[in-house]
């Protein structure tokens, strides 16, 4: 009986926590959603992501990186972007950050790359993590 209730106590506590991090009716509880329902999928990118819910653009990359952040750390996104010399640039989030702070990012080359041409040409890559 006892571990019955700290069961049914653990399983409260749990739903709560979700309905916080994931108000019910927000784009981002409908991406979490999504992603839980799918655990067999662990990788994404964000176009599949846009196919997935149907809705495009700057609101979902918005939601994408909420959930990549404290408190929730759903995903660790990093950017690819295509270079010149066939080998693409590969940046995290932080690096991400930092670049839309300062309206662009230097590579290790000296090329500097500003931040539309990254919104424009980097392929997005969410991998979830699984707790």
């Amino acid at each position: 009986m006892f571990s019955e209730q700290i069961k049914l106590t653990q399983r409260r506590l749990a739903q709560l926590m979700d309905d916080t991090l994931y108000p019910q009716g927000s784009f981002c509880a409908e991406i979490a959603s999504l992603v839980k329902s799918r655990p067999d999928i662990s990788d994404y990118t964000l176009s599949e992501i846009e196919e997935l819910t149907g809705k495009q653009g700057y609101p979902t990359l918005v939601a994408i990186l909420r959930l990549s952040m404290p408190p929730y750390r759903l995903f660790e996104t990093t950017f690819e972007l295509p270079s010149k010399e066939g080998t693409p640039l590969t940046f995290s989030l932080s690096q991400y950050q930092t670049c839309v702070l300062c309206g662009g990012l230097k590579t290790t080359e000296g090329e500097y790359i500003d931040v539309e041409t990254i919104n424009r040409e980097a392929t997005v890559h969410i991998h979830v993590n699984r707790r």
